[in-house]
């Protein structure tokens, strides 16, 4: 889920950063194209991490399967497969 979403006020929804390997905080540009997707997963785990230290559980992970900001981002590599 987008950090920015307003719609998502509240505490029932958590917001991983945007994958954007273009101008997110992985960038393809500083990091092996192969590992960005990788990182931006370990965010979404430390997240769910956080989450069951807490005694919370999660029950679903939803993403857009081509997120729209400014433009069409493609996820990337690995992303989904390893959140």
């Amino acid at each position: 889920m987008l950090e920015y979403s307003s719609f998502l006020r509240s505490r029932h929804f958590h917001c991983a950063p945007l994958p954007d390997p273009d101008r997110g905080k992985f960038r393809e540009s500083d990091f092996p194209a192969s590992d960005v997707g990788w990182m931006y997963a370990g965010e979404v785990r430390k997240l769910c991490a956080r989450l069951l230290s807490e005694g919370r559980r999660v029950a679903a992970f939803i993403a857009e399967a081509v997120m729209h900001q400014c433009g069409h981002v493609e996820m990337p590599d690995r992303y989904l497969q390893e959140v």
